[in-house]
């Protein structure tokens, strides 16, 4: 991650970097899912990088859960059409955002 993180702010020098952290696949949220949002958030936070966690956000909840995550036999995850479309529940953002609810302003 490193490597590629260093890459990309090699290439993009003055570009403002926010880092989409994983989204659970099952609820309850996997204790691996969570440790990999944490590591993710701690790692943009020591760039100064925004961070938004999917998680801290409750992006998936039991509410919209079959909605956004094709549980079928192996999957459990969102169904090919879901990652292409906005399906009833996944949440939408009428503008991008000021202020990243999970960090605060911009660094």
């Amino acid at each position: 991650m490193d490597a590629a993180w260093d890459a990309l702010a090699a290439i993009y020098p003055s570009a403002q970097i926010v880092i989409l952290g994983p989204a659970p696949q099952v609820l309850p949220v996997e204790a691996a899912t969570a440790r990999i949002d944490r590591d993710l958030a701690g790692a943009a936070a020591a760039r100064g990088w925004w961070y938004v966690s999917p998680i801290d956000e409750q992006w998936i909840t039991p509410a919209n859960y079959t909605d956004v995550i094709d549980t079928g036999a192996g999957r459990d995850h969102p169904p090919q059409l879901g990652t292409a479309t906005s399906p009833s529940g996944w949440p939408r953002r009428s503008r991008p955002y000021a202020v990243i609810p999970s960090i605060g302003t911009p660094p």
